[in-house]
Order: structure tokens, then C-alpha cells, then sequence
């Protein structure tokens, strides 16, 4: 129906051709030339015919031993070989895949060798099917003989014209890593023209004779659509095929306990319900590093019950905390950041043994679920007597490289699940903060109920709704007391069925932590019912989250809002095309007509992708401030915002939307059926915009949700 890749479901094979020296990697939607010789000629964007390079030829950057090489001109280009693409971490399926995409993602590699006598390199090119992305790795093998160290390392360099950078997306395996700063795009770097996709710093890294360096990966995507938020769904889109493991959305019961009886009643009453996982939360005392033989046994005998139940288990640990103190001896090597906070290095003999025990727990027990508080690896450390690095040069590739690059892999081939708080996804993590502060918890119910939305509202730009967690505190979490506790589940049965609805809506399942998931029959069933519901409709709801109304705070009344606001899912194709969720959170009943953006469940036929509406952006919704702590996020006006990035969004421009004009075109070209809560339906009009007109009617502090279907 319509043409754009992201919902059209038009195939587009990917190709490799070789002409003489030039080899070209296309798949109809984005194209990449290669001079074996001279580096890359020309980058494209297909669909639209549009070159993005000012600048052809070298486009890797190595220092190797202190001396930069001119990479083309000094090394010798040996053969080509074709390659399959690259699994990079060990994937599984399980029922908890809000959809079964390919892994590794479909496509075609081509491998480029060359030598220069000391060392061979491997300058590896992935093209994938039916996205606009090329994936780059350099590996470097080291044949001298000795030692040598890899000073800089840039796999690839870019001249991308000022104009046409917005328009273009990287992203690398070297990301994350610092205490509420996601660094999604630390290692990808644009000045005066030139993209770099490199180690921030060093990594100044030893390679013995005979080994191999792999640095990182780099991923480039070209943009079709201008407007950020439309940017963003291109991105999600490639994280669909590339990293299909963020897809997995469980129920995760966040308990605090250790003692064996309550975990297995725990298990019993979770499975009951249809949740998925249980996870030793902090607080439950459970200790991941243990070696204790009786200890191992008794989780071992615990958690293959749960496993006998079909449930993930496992537990919490701690791998770095700020303004720690060393409890283990001098080998912690505590250190400090330029910014004074108290850090444990991750690359040191204290890490390795760390690393060590938490594995030897998995493979004693049989786990099959972490939280890891960590690793935050990016702080950079001057090193000593037991670290494993030389110093500050090396420290954060190092930490990297053993906290995070191989310890996650270790974890997939054990078919782990893995919670982060950090934006670690292409290493092959499966979940991180929708995007909150801790403090928020322990305001009112009602206030939660608010900010929350605000945060899944936000966080929901660039991240598909299953790479995300919230949070329902059961129990007193950092404070608040009987107001900011959901529990007694029953006694607040509103309040707590609200909070489940909503993020069951967004597609944003929170950590249910706390003592009690449910202590009678009502939260019991409550629970039971939208568990079904979101497993019947898990496809839908972490489709393409389309932002339009938001939830806007009653300065008046912070447990309030000015408005209705909504929550959107859709998918292009099936019977089912979206799930739409309309809260009430002021204090009077609400009737009025609303536009239900429909054009991502591709419903009608529209030539254009439609400017998002004014007003949905990320700059135009405030962060809930209670209390004395910061915002998560930058609250930017339009302008300030515009061209700049954003720790939780990723690198793209922001497009004031001020430039939003309404649109003119309101010609009836189809409909679509919005069945309310499944029972009543009602076919509604959809104009030449991919528009929908819904009346609603709530009363105050209500809620109510339809399923979208397209009308035959």
C-alpha cells in the first residue's frame, strides 16, 4: 500500500557487486561504494537518490606503536571474500519475543584483507535486508612477532556534508557505561565535516603477536523521514533486525527475599498469574558472588523449581556503586572521576574474580536471569599495583572490553536474561530504564501515576517499548511512606491497577518490586487480566509507539493533569493494527473529539509520511519536578533543542515544531474499526492524512483503551 520501507512490507534483497576495484553493497534503500584501494567513494540514500559524501578515500584512521598509518597508500590490498552475516553474540528465542525476528539479520558481508608485513587487516562490510543500515568492523591481526599497541583506532571515517548529517544515524558496540548517562553516542563524532566512529579515548590497547584486536562495530543508517520522532522509528526498526534480543518483554516479579519458602510460594503464585521471571531484587540479600557449595545447592534446588514452572529466575548484583569504600581490601582499588565520584575500576584482578564467581553461580544454579546494577566502565582510572590496564589511556577500553563486551557474551551463550541500567543493547543486553529518577518513587500514588507516563511517554522515542523498564514500588522504596507505597495491593487496588494499565499500555513493563505481587483475590485477578491482555496483544503494543498527546502536569495539582493524554502502539499489517489507551487524570468529565494518528498502521494510502502533530515533541512535555531533585533530561526550549543530542535519544536532529503546519488534506479515504475495551464497536473515517476523528467521553480519573482494526 504505502512505499515507506519502515511500514510498505515491500522486500529489499541486499547485493554485493564487484567492478574491477569497486565494490558496492546496495539493497534498493541504502548504497555504500568501496574502492578496494582507496577507501569509500560514495554513500547513499536509494530511495531518494541522494549522496551524502563531500569527501571520497581514506576512511579508516590507526595508530599503531605511536606511528599513524596512511592506511590505503601504506598497506597492500590482498583479496576480498565473501562472508555470511555475523551472529555476535548467541540469541534464543523464547516465548517472552514480543515477535521472532532472523538472527543474525539477513543480508550479505564481504570481507577485505590486507597486509602491510607486520599486521593483516580485516576491514569487514554487513549490508542487511529490507533496512537502510551497514554495519563496518576493523579487525587487526598482529603478525610482527612482538607486542604492539593499537594508539587510535577509527573504523570508519566519513566527510558528510553539514547539510545532510541530520539525515544520517551511527551508532557503535562501544556505548554506555556511565552512571545515568546512557552514552549511546560517545564513540560517534562529527566535527568540521567529518564523522568518525572511533574509541573516544585510546584505546591505547596491547595486542600480542599472533592475536587479534576486534575494536568495535559501527552501524549507519540513512534516513528517509525529517522529523525526529520519525527518525527515531527508522532506528528502533534497525534494532528490530540487528539486535532482535530487545524484543523480549517478560514479566519480571522483583521479589526481597532469600528464604527458600517464599521464593517457591512466590513461584507458584507468579506462574499462576502468568508472569514470567523471578528476580532476587536488592534488598532480597541475595549474594550472586558466593562459593559456598551449600549456598549454590540451595538456589540450585530453588530455581529449578521455578525452571520446572517455566519461569526465568535469578537475581541482583552489584558490579560498581559510587562513593563506595573498599570492604574486600586494598585489591578493590578505589578510585575517583574527574568529577569526584568514588568508582571501583573494572579492569582489575577484584573485577576478575567478580566476573568469575558470578558465573560460576550461573553455571552451579542454573540461573537464567540477572539484574546487573552496572557496569558503568566509562570512568577513567589511573591504575595500580593489582589493575589490569596501564593506566588512563587504556582504562576505559579495557573496562569495556572485560565488563561489558565479553562478560555480556558469556551471559548470552548461557541464555541469560539481562537487566542494565544502561544503553549496553549491541552487546547483547535486553533491558534498561525507560528513563527516571529513584526519588520519583516516593512521591504520592498519584503523582507516580503521572510521572510515569511522562517517562514512558518520552522514553518511548527511542526506544521500543520492550527495551524499557519502569517501576511499581509494592513496598516503601526510598522513602514516602503509606502515600508513595502501592501496598496494601487490595486497600489501593485503583491506584495500583492504574499503574499496571498504563504501563501495560506502553508497552513499558516496570519492575514490580516489593514483598507481595498481589494479597487478595481482587489484585490477584487484576493482575491475572492485563498479564492476558498484554500477551495477547504483545505484538501490537511494541510495535511503533506514535507520540501525539502527552500528559501534561496541573501545576496546580501535581496529582492532576490539564488534559486527556494517550497512549498509541501500531503495526502496518494483521488484523489487529494498534492499541490506543485515553486517560482522564483531571478533575471534571471530558468529552471531545480527538486525531488518532493512523498513518504507521497503514490504513490508507498517503504519498507523504505526515509531520508529526505541534505539540508531541520531546522539548514541548516537562519533566515532573517534586521535591529538590534534577530532571533526567535537559528541559530545552524548541530552539535550544534544535540540532542538538540528546544522552536519551540518541544522535539525530531535532526539528522544531513550530515548523508544523496543519495540514490541509482531510479528504474521507478509508476507515478503520476502534473496538472499545473489546466489547463496543464503532467504525470511524480516516482522511488523506492517515487521520482518524474519535469522540471520547471520561469521567474524571478514568481510563479507557481500544483495539484498532482495519475495516474490511
Amino acid at each position: 500500500m504505502n512505499t515507506y520501507w519502515v511500514i510498505s512490507g515491500e522486500k529489499h534483497r541486499s547485493q554485493i557487486g564487484v567492478d574491477g576495484d569497486v565494490i558496492t553493497l546496495e539493497n534498493g534503500l541504502i548504497s555504500r561504494k568501496v574502492d578496494v584501494k582507496k577507501g569509500t567513494i560514495s554513500l547513499k540514500n536509494q530511495e531518494q537518490n541522494r549522496e551524502y559524501l563531500n569527501e571520497t578515500g581514506n576512511d579508516i584512521e590507526i595508530t599503531i606503536d605511536g606511528k599513524a598509518i596512511d592506511f590505503y597508500k601504506e598497506t597492500e590490498f590482498v583479496k576480498a571474500e565473501r562472508i555470511a552475516t555475523i551472529a555476535d553474540v548467541h540469541y534464543e528465542p523464547t516465548k517472552c519475543a514480543t515477535e521472532k525476528m532472523p538472527y543474525p539479520a539477513k543480508g550479505d558481508g564481504i570481507k577485505l584483507i590486507y597486509e602491510d608485513g607486520n599486521f593483516q587487516y580485516h576491514v569487514i562490510y554487513e549490508i542487511f535486508d529490507d533496512i537502510p543500515v551497514i554495519c563496518k568492523r576493523l579487525h587487526i591481526v598482529n603478525k610482527s612477532g612482538r607486542t604492539a599497541v593499537i594508539n587510535r583506532y577509527a573504523n570508519d571515517v566519513l566527510h558528510i556534508a553539514e547539510k545532510e548529517y541530520s539525515m544520517f544515524y551511527g551508532e557503535t558496540s562501544y556505548n554506555g557505561g556511565c552512571a545515568l548517562n546512557s552514552n549511546r553516542t560517545l564513540s560517534v563524532r562529527y566535527e568540521n565535516g567529518v564523522l568518525r566512529m572511533m574509541f573516544d579515548v585510546g584505546p591505547d590497547a596491547d595486542v600480542k603477536s599472533g592475536e587479534t584486536f576486534t575494536g568495535l562495530r559501527s552501524y549507519e543508517l540513512v534516513h528517509t523521514a525529517k522529523y525526529y520522532e520519525q527518525k527515531m522509528i527508522e532506528v528502533k526498526e534497525m534494532y528490530r533486525h540487528v539486535a532482535p534480543w530487545v524484543l523480549e518483554s517478560p514479566f519480571i516479579y522483583h521479589i526481597l527475599s532469600d528464604n527458600s519458602f517464599r521464593l517457591r510460594k512466590a513461584m507458584d503464585e507468579i506462574s499462576e498469574i502468568g508472569f514470567d521471571s523471578l528476580i532476587q531484587s536488592f534488598g532480597s540479600k541475595v549474594n550472586l558472588e558466593s562459593r559456598r557449595d551449600g549456598y549454590l545447592k540451595k538456589h540450585k534446588d530453588i530455581y529449578d523449581y521455578g525452571k520446572s514452572k517455566g519461569l526465568g529466575v535469578g537475581g541482583y548484583t552489584l558490579a560498581i556503586v559510587k562513593n563506595y569504600r573498599p570492604v574486600r581490601g586494598p585489591e578493590c582499588n578505589v578510585y575517583a572521576d574527574p568529577k569526584g565520584k568514588i568508582m571501583r575500576c573494572l579492569a582489575t584482578e577484584w573485577s576478575k574474580q567478580y566476573w568469575k564467581d558470578i558465573f560460576n553461580f550461573y553455571d552451579a544454579t542454573g540461573a537464567n536471569a540477572i539484574e546487573i546494577d552496572g557496569p558503568y566502565h566509562f570512568y577513567q582510572c589511573e591504575g595500580g599495583e593489582t589493575h589490569l590496564h596501564k593506566g588512563l589511556s587504556d582504562s576505559r577500553y579495557l573496562q569495556w572490553k572485560l565488563s561489558t563486551e565479553d562478560v555480556f557474551k558469556e551471559f548470552r551463550k548461557r541464555n541469560v536474561y539481562i537487566n542494565t541500567p544502561d544503553w549496553m543493547f549491541l552487546n547483547g543486553t535486553n533491558k534498561t530504564g525507560i528513563g527516571y529518577e529513584e526519588i520519583a518513587f516516593s512521591e504520592p500514588r498519584k503523582h507516580q501515576l503521572i510521572s510515569s507516563r511522562i517517562y514512558n511517554y518520552k522514553g518511548t522515542f527511542g526506544k521500543i517499548p520492550s527495551m524499557g523498564w519502569s517501576f511499581i514500588p509494592l513496598s516503601v522504596y526510598h522513602g514516602g511512606g503509606k502515600a508513595a507505597s502501592f501496598a496494601p495491593l487490595g486497600k489501593n487496588l485503583f491506584d495500583y491497577e492504574w499503574s499496571v494499565f498504563q504501563h501495560v499500555m506502553s508497552g513499558v513493563l516496570p519492575c514490580f518490586r516489593g514483598k507481595r505481587l498481589f494479597d487478595d483475590d481482587k489484585s490477584k485477578a487484576m493482575l491475572k487480566k492485563w498479564v492476558a491482555f498484554y500477551k495477547k496483544y504483545k505484538y501490537v503494543i511494541n510495535g511503533t509507539t506514535v507520540h501525539f498527546m502527552p500528559p501534561i502536569i496541573d501545576e496546580n495539582d501535581k496529582g492532576r493533569t490539564k488534559d486527556l493524554d494517550c497512549i498509541l502502539n501500531v503495526v502496518p499489517d494483521g488484523e489487529v493494527r494498534g492499541v490506543l489507551a485515553v486517560f482522564n487524570q483531571t478533575d471534571r468529565e471530558i468529552e471531545k473529539a480527538i486525531k488518532i494518528p493512523l498513518y504507521y498502521a497503514n490504513i490508507v494510502k498517503v504519498d507523504e509520511i505526515p509531520a508529526p502533530y505541534k505539540g508531541s515533541g520531546i522539548t514541548e512535555v516537562k519533566n515532573p519536578v517534586y521535591g529538590e531533585y534534577a530532571p533526567p533530561y535537559p528541559v530545552e526550549t524548541e530552539k535550544e533543542a534544535e540540532g542538538t543530542e540528546s544522552q536519551w535519544y540518541g544522535r539525530s536532529q531535532v526539528v522544531g515544531h513550530e515548523e508544523i503546519k496543519e495540514l490541509a488534506r482531510t479528504e474521507i479515504i478509508g476507515e478503520a474499526e476502534f473496538v472499545k475495551e473489546e466489547k463496543i464497536s464503532e467504525t470511524v473515517s480516516v482522511d488523506s492524512n492517515a487521520d482518524a476523528e474519535l469522540y471520547v467521553k471520561l469521567k474524571p480519573m478514568s481510563y479507557t483503551y481500544y483495539i484498532i482494526k482495519k475495516k474490511a
